[in-house]
């Protein structure tokens, strides 16, 4: 399976971030791009530990993001690839 940007439907688009998603299987494939300084912790309020449950993999194409975990830190940049443990 594969997708571009210009094929992926948009799930969101607002407030500086946009979401491209498509199910391919049971896997959820999205594009997306965030604001500068984004806080994305309040999305997240109301789940176990207040934390996304999910995993993750994916591709920085530009820019940075800071990942915060309850025992660490991590910070991607471009051109990392990358899994987030769920939590």
């Amino acid at each position: 399976m594969r997708g571009s940007k210009q094929d992926l439907p948009v799930a969101f688009d607002g407030d500086g971030v946009r979401s491209q998603q498509v199910e391919w299987g049971e896997m959820n494939a999205a594009l997306e791009s965030f604001p500068a300084g984004l806080d994305t912790a309040p999305l997240f309020k109301g789940l176990p530990d207040d934390r996304c449950q999910c995993p993750h993999w994916g591709y920085v194409l530009k820019g940075r993001l800071r990942i915060k975990y309850s025992n660490h830190e991590e910070v991607l940049g471009e051109g990392d690839v990358y899994y987030l443990a769920p939590g």
